[in-house]
């Protein structure tokens, strides 16, 4: 009987020792040369084969597949629930002193891992700028909000003024009230 069909026990504690001997620090080395801290390593390192243990039970052997890929397929979406965690720490505040970091993990990522770091972390400020503005749209004024919108689209405060029938003051004003609701929002969001 192959190792992955004894593992597929959870009970075959043999097995699960010899699994554990052969693809524990091949886990490692992954995690390594993607450049995560050695403490997170070793808390990363037993998520992944927790996951394997659970996965394993439905695991069919593909012969034409590689029994590897589908390790390091796991090691790679247990990284981006842990990413995804500490970008969320970060944006809260609440990362320990002396523990890995989002931005240091970025720093010293390899270059595929980075750019999908920054494409998810552009996902998340677009998806919050979204909402701060949902919610300006429903604090500011018709007039004010329609205003702000006219300047976003490159208008001139001279433009906008003609199409308003308002003085270039009173569509600075405008803008500033806007801008002042944006401001309340995102100072109120940072707080928690």
């Amino acid at each position: 009987m192959t190792l992955l069909k004894q593992i597929a026990n959870p009970r075959d504690q043999q097995a699960w020792a010899r699994f554990h001997a052969r693809y524990a620090p091949m886990i490692r080395g992954w995690l390594v040369r993607q450049k995560v801290k050695d403490p997170d390593v070793e808390d990363l390192t037993p998520d992944v084969l927790l996951k394997i243990a659970r996965a394993i039970r439905t695991f069919r052997y593909d012969p034409k597949r590689s029994f590897r890929g589908w390790l390091r397929t796991i090691v790679n979406n247990r990284l981006r629930d842990f990413l995804d965690h500490l970008k969320l720490r970060l944006r809260h505040g609440d990362l320990a002193k002396g523990g890995t970091t989002y931005r240091e993990l970025l720093a010293e990522a390899p270059d595929e891992l980075a750019d999908s770091m920054v494409d998810q972390l552009e996902e998340d400020i677009s998806g919050l700028v979204k909402e701060v503005l949902r919610e300006a749209k429903k604090l500011a004024s018709s007039h004010d909000w329609r205003v702000w919108q006219a300047s976003r689209k490159g208008q001139t405060d001279q433009e906008i003024g003609r199409l308003f029938g308002k003085k270039v003051g009173a569509i600075h004003q405008a803008k500033w009230r806007v801008n002042q609701i944006i401001r309340q929002i995102i100072k109120k969001k940072a707080q928690g």
